[in-house]
């Protein structure tokens, strides 16, 4: 099973899309607490996408391809966890 970090861990920003100024990219763990769909609609308003590559703790199969504008994430309970990076 995939875990959070505990909460009185900080959090460092995840952006993407990586390597574009700041004003164009944002922070991937804002996703965090959201639905699949809702993540990805937020994530299309900076041009990234949201792949989950866990499920309930569960890794999924996934193309070893790397891409600066997506979003890894984990699911628990049908809502994004925690964020594994952008790649």
């Amino acid at each position: 099973k995939t875990s959070s970090p505990p909460p009185t861990a900080a959090v460092s920003a995840v952006l993407c899309p990586k390597d574009v100024a700041a004003e164009k990219s944002f922070d991937a763990n804002t996703l965090v607490g959201l639905t699949l769909v809702k993540a990805r609609v937020e994530a299309a308003r900076y041009g990234c996408e949201v792949r989950p590559i866990s499920v309930d703790g569960r890794k999924l199969a996934n193309v070893q391809d790397v891409r600066d504008d997506r979003v890894n994430v984990a699911l628990e309970q049908a809502r994004i966890d925690h964020i594994v990076g952008v790649y």
